[in-house]
């Protein structure tokens, strides 16, 4: 797969870490697959340097706009907006 094909944004970082994690463990048998989680907290300059080989990603929002201002390798130009009956959207 190539580029960014799938985007999750969570609100806290650790629902996202525990999306990761499940995640991950689903997609484990499909190497062609990659996952990165973005984060408050962690090394934002690491998270720099491998965003843009990132097929699916984990992000809380103020990370991911961080990146989008930040990140010259950040390209979501592959993203497509899935209708209302494919998203997922709750109401806190």
């Amino acid at each position: 797969m190539d580029g960014l094909g799938a985007l999750i944004i969570l609100p806290t970082r650790e629902l996202a870490l525990q999306v990761f994690e499940v995640l991950a463990s689903i997609t484990q048998s499909h190497a062609y697959l990659s996952m990165g989680l973005v984060i408050g907290g962690k090394n934002v300059d690491y998270e720099k340097e491998k965003i843009n080989r990132m097929n699916i990603l984990i992000a809380t929002p103020g990370r991911l706009l961080q990146h989008m201002d930040e990140s010259p390798g950040f390209d979501a130009t592959n993203l497509k907006i899935l209708g209302k009956e494919y998203s997922i959207f709750t109401e806190m």
